[in-house]
């Protein structure tokens, strides 16, 4: 039964570290092309611009279950969505691995600790990108 617990909880630390980097992934998108990302109301395909349903929105899942490509227009999802995703899911799994496992800290205070790195790593993806249209803006 532990390790049962064990594997759903590095699954769910996978999931929720897939997520942030989703989100850090669509505002450098939107920062790129200069759409405000408080504006949209769902998310939509870059390409048909047609409203993606919740079952095509889960991180790493729905890229293997739409084969990558819309279901709508047949348009390949950029490969850096995915890679962005895998690589969010794995350092969570691996914070939480070093706290929990390693550092033998209670499960509260490990949660607490992955989900602020992970949020200290969305907040630094997006200063940068911020960081570098302002030097862009300046440098014109």
């Amino acid at each position: 039964m532990f390790i049962f617990l064990n594997v759903i909880s590095v699954i769910i630390v996978f999931f929720i570290g897939a997520d942030v980097f989703s989100l850090a992934d669509e505002i450098t998108y939107c920062k790129e092309n200069k759409t405000s990302m408080l504006k949209r109301k769902y998310s939509t395909c870059r390409e048909c611009g047609h409203r993606l349903r919740i079952k095509d929105t889960f991180p790493v899942v729905s890229r293997f279950v739409n084969k990558g490509i819309c279901r709508f227009c047949d348009s390949p999802f950029p490969k850096r969505n995915f890679i962005a995703e895998l690589l969010g899911g794995m350092l969570a799994v691996i914070i939480y691995t070093i706290l929990y496992y390693v550092l033998k800290m209670p499960v509260l205070l490990t949660v607490i600790f992955m989900v602020l790195a992970l949020f200290i790593c969305l907040i630094i993806t997006v200063w940068y990108f911020l960081k570098d249209d302002n030097n862009k803006e300046q440098m014109q």
